[in-house]
């Protein structure tokens, strides 16, 4: 079957990038043609319009912004990784309706592609240029979080009741779309977590470093994240690595501003310690079976986090009152157990509604 797929395909952001090769990556292993869309979302894609001040609001403008000045280092890199998954030319909103019926079935997903507030509800994540609605399928779509606005309840209602086959990232979604349309939603694994540590290795780049070093890898402003880097640094005396760099505060050590996908994963694949506030940032400690905390709170604290770490048991990874000691061992033969049960149910929903 030849699939076509839209999601946050051209985007500088490691987990973006990485649910896209995940998913790409386990339907051609099912015997699928892929080919992501490459589609620009106005509102994603043109970061710097004043205009999205009045919808982003002051400070979402400014984190915005700095954020796609901060991914102008990475760019490079990241479209030297995306040439391993089969895409088109790019797309804008103004020839999106080329591609309507140039595959047998099309996927939103997976990441944030119904979250509003990302996309300004930009309806292509609902594959509204699809016209055949037998063919419409979401895989591991996201709302971003657990509350839809009165004023917005009747456009998803709209759009999502033209999907032939629903799935979901977080259990919440599964929730809201029941509520909303009445179809059962299946909850479904990111697609990162599709393949294994082997398929991964493949495209993680070589190892560079050679002493032990701590792993910072950080999305919003948060000084918990900083103080808890700084005090595993002082209990071990390693060195810190950080990605991109502290906000919110400061730690010596080396900022990395120009990594690929590939360099990113090599970093988690050989650190000693990961410290992190983001939901791939667990993704690959768990991929790679790394000893790490979390910090669930400030702008990027969301459910999801808590969902996956309660799901596998170790909920004590999150800073706080009931944290665990970041040397405690993960008892991964249990975490992978559960993972491998939640991967094979995944794999089997795709090979039976796709």
């Amino acid at each position: 079957m030849k699939i076509g797929v839209i999601t946050f395909f051209n985007y500088c952001n490691f987990g973006a990038a990485l649910q896209c090769y995940g998913l790409s990556e386990a339907l051609k292993k099912q015997g699928h043609e892929v080919e992501y869309i490459d589609y620009t979302c106005p509102f994603i894609g043109h970061p710097f319009r004043l205009s999205n001040i009045r919808k982003r609001g002051l400070f979402g403008y400014i984190y915005q912004v700095a954020g796609n000045i901060f991914y102008f280092p990475r760019r490079k890199k990241f479209a030297e990784f995306r040439k391993r998954i089969p895409h088109t030319a790019p797309v804008t909103p103004k020839n999106l309706s080329e591609y309507a019926d140039c595959y047998d079935r099309y996927i939103t997903g997976s990441d944030q592609v119904w979250n509003v507030k990302l996309t300004d509800f930009d309806p292509a994540y609902f594959l509204d240029f699809v016209k055949d609605n037998k063919k419409k399928t979401s895989y591991a779509a996201s709302f971003g979080g657990k509350e839809i606005r009165n004023d917005r309840r009747n456009l998803y209602r709209h759009y999502l009741s033209g999907f032939d086959r629903i799935s979901v990232r977080e259990s919440y979604g599964a929730e809201i779309v029941r509520k909303l349309t009445g179809k059962e939603a299946e909850v479904t694994l990111d697609p990162t977590l599709l393949l294994e540590r082997e398929d991964w290795e493949k495209v993680t780049a070589p190892a560079k470093r050679k002493k032990p070093y701590i792993l910072v890898y950080q999305l919003g402003f948060s000084s918990d994240v900083i103080q808890t880097a700084k005090r595993i640094k002082k209990e071990t005396g390693l060195s810190v690595i950080y990605v991109p760099f502290p906000l919110g505060g400061f730690v010596p050590g080396k900022y990395t501003l120009s990594l690929g996908p590939s360099e990113w994963l090599a970093l988690f694949r050989d650190a000693s310690y990961v410290v992190t506030d983001s939901y791939h940032g667990i993704i690959f400690s768990l991929v790679f079976e790394k000893k790490f905390l979390v910090v669930a709170d400030g702008q990027h604290r969301n459910q999801r986090v808590i969902s996956l770490l309660e799901r596998l048991g170790i909920r004590n990874r999150v800073v706080g009152e009931n944290m665990a000691p970041m040397d405690q061992e993960i008892d991964y033969k249990k975490v992978k157990a559960i993972l491998e049960k939640d991967r094979q149910a995944s794999l089997e929903w795709i090979q039976e509604n796709i």
